[in-house]
């Protein structure tokens, strides 16, 4: 695994020696997962994902993963990722695909969506989805909300949302507050997402 982290590894820094089509991406999932990845043409990419936890090294968790970026016009963007992971100490794995879809030919009102089908070497089978509504009151702030069962961890839970947005340039912040469907607001959940990727 330490190879295939390495390589990733070299692989987003050739963007240091690259021509003007590759460009390099940073971010943070969840709060508890940090990624970094490079793009050619602004369409292929790979990204490798490693978890930021308190607990020791053995118990991390990280994550290669190839995507393609697409726009079929319209106003219709999207993003089709394949993954692979497990912890440090090799007691899970994963892998799955992940198809993000948004509609944002209008300003005021967006509509995207997420299907994610995975395996769990534990949990074994399992699909996660993501629906929601956006819209950008403001130029470079947006509000949405949805529902979803994407895992925050590791299980899928079934859970509604809401956040804000905000897009400035190359760089996408989104916090976002959580509450499970079936009540129980004292396990609401406060997460943050944020992307950056060189111009």
């Amino acid at each position: 695994m330490r190879k295939v982290i390495l390589l990733a590894l070299l692989l987003c820094t050739v963007n240091l020696f690259a021509k003007e089509s590759f460009s390099y991406l940073m971010g943070m999932r969840n709060n508890r997962y940090v990624f970094a990845g490079m793009e050619y043409a602004a369409r292929f990419g790979i990204a490798v994902e490693n978890s930021v936890f308190t607990q020791g090294t053995e118990k991390q968790y990280v994550r290669v993963l190839p995507y393609y970026r697409w726009n079929l016009g319209e106003g219709f963007v999207g993003n089709y990722a394949l993954y692979a992971g497990m912890r440090y100490d090799r007691d899970y794995y994963d892998m799955g695909a992940r198809l993000d879809v948004l509609w944002q030919h209008y300003r005021y009102l967006q509509v995207g969506g997420t299907l994610m089908p995975f395996y769990d070497s534990s949990l074994k089978g399992l699909v996660g989805y993501q629906a929601y509504a956006q819209t950008f009151p403001l130029k470079e702030i947006g509000v949405f909300a949805g529902a979803k069962n994407l895992p925050d961890f590791r299980n899928v839970e079934r859970r509604f949302m809401g956040g804000l947005v905000f897009e400035s340039g190359n760089l996408c912040v989104r916090p976002e507050v959580s509450v499970p469907m079936n009540g129980g607001t004292h396990l609401s959940r406060v997460s943050l997402f944020f992307i950056y990727r060189s111009p």
